[in-house]
């Protein structure tokens, strides 16, 4: 295939429904990505002429999954489809479902594909899809579902814009990378690879970069900073702030795999899902409590693990919780809002709060409800002093309050 041929299968459009119509002939343009000028083919492709991208990697957790029992077995294009629609089908809240199969198919039946799909046309003549997964299987989508059948005979065929082998490998590799960093990195209106895994391909590439003298410094900021231009990133900061948060990440993996055996999927898609908390754990202050007392790392693990943090601000206070018995005990308790409770009795404990009437019913609460969750065993447990003082203290207040109400 010479410069100016273009690639077989973008013949089959031609012959099939624009015989003598120039307006649908293939045509070469160039088009830009992550300011990398690419000479590609446009034209329109047969849905059955692409191989769907089995290494994606917003399917690669899904894909270990399906490997479970033959980790060898590879996916045909329709594993890959079914593989997708059944991780929707899982996730009944809609803003959550990892891929809108649904939703991309009801799109693209209303309004067609807008922008045309990428393909990489492979020496043995077939179609490798770069960009476009959830297009494409949004029109498979399209092709097994009845509800749209009157759709297919125009949605089979797929706009794409195909790059031909150049004969060099090393640059067709670049311009590759080149379209994934602008169609998944760079944002625009659509759904973009989650943090997680975004900052799963920085470590690597930041892991392998540093590999030779990990300790050098100077190396360390070079990378990022070049890392960081590469794939778009605003600054070496946010490099360095993903491959924190992609380190800590792993120990909470490691952990929950092997201490609690927890399944590999089901561990990777809550760090998918809980991805910027770890943007808080990794912070000096808080990982500064965790770094050098393992049990404490571990609880506060579980607590994520469990849900306990129902907002950001909720992972600050934890060297607090830490340092207050009592809050430490109460984040541990078995509910969803034990470790809300556990910051609200560090905020009762608060030195500075000790006289603070703004702070007197909300010690008041913390205390009655800890005092009211012992048993008789527990009051056997306390020591002598410690039953004389609250013995004290309780006829001080009965006597007080009945004074009050009028009851003395």
């Amino acid at each position: 295939m010479t410069a100016n041929q273009f690639p077989l299968l973008l013949n089959r459009f031609v012959d099939e429904c624009a015989k003598g119509n120039n307006d649908f002939q293939p045509r070469k343009i160039v088009r830009r990505f992550h300011g990398l000028p690419v000479s590609v083919w446009r034209g329109k492709v047969h849905i059955d002429d692409i191989d769907g991208w089995v290494d994606n990697i917003r399917i690669r957790h899904y894909l270990h999954r399906w490997r479970k029992d033959d980790p060898s077995r590879n996916p045909t294009t329709d594993d890959i489809y079914k593989i997708m629609v059944d991780a929707d089908e899982e996730e009944t809240q809609e803003r959550k479902k990892p891929f809108h199969i649904e939703r991309m198919a009801s799109n693209i039946s209303r309004n067609g594909i807008q922008e045309p799909v990428i393909l990489f046309a492979t020496p043995d003549g077939k179609l490798e899809l770069w960009d476009g997964n959830r297009r494409f299987f949004g029109t498979k989508h399209i092709m097994h579902d009845p509800r749209f059948a009157q759709f297919r005979e125009e949605a089979k065929w797929i706009p794409a814009d195909v790059y031909s082998p150049s004969g060099d490998p090393n640059l067709d590799e670049k311009v590759k990378h080149a379209v994934l960093t602008e169609m998944n990195f760079i944002e625009k209106d659509h759904i973009p690879w989650p943090a997680y895994v975004k900052a799963e391909e920085v470590h690597e590439a930041y892991t392998k970069r540093t590999a030779h003298d990990p300790h050098d410094s100077t190396l360390r900021r070079t990378v990022k900073q070049d890392i960081a231009k590469e794939y778009g990133l605003n600054g070496w900061r946010q490099a360095d702030r993903w491959i924190k948060m992609y380190d800590l990440a792993q120990q909470f993996k490691e952990y929950h795999e092997e201490e609690h055996n927890r399944d590999e999927v089901s561990v990777n898609l809550l760090i998918q899902d809980k991805f910027e908390y770890f943007d808080e754990l990794s912070k000096a202050g808080v990982w500064g409590s965790l770094s050098m007392d393992p049990d404490a790392r571990d609880e506060v693990f579980n607590w994520l693990w469990d849900g306990k943090f129902l907002a950001f601000p909720d992972v600050r206070k934890v060297p607090e919780i830490l340092a207050n018995p009592v809050a430490r005990a109460l984040a541990n308790q078995d509910y969803g809002n034990a470790v809300k409770d556990a910051i609200a009795r560090v905020i009762a404990d608060d030195p500075a709060l000790q006289k603070d009437k703004r702070a007197a019913n909300e010690k008041i609460q913390q205390f009655a409800k800890w005092l009211d969750s012992f048993k008789r065993t527990d009051f056997k447990e306390l020591d002598e002093e410690s039953l004389s003082a609250l013995e004290t203290i309780l006829n001080d207040v009965t006597s007080m309050l009945r004074g009050l109400q009028g009851q003395s």
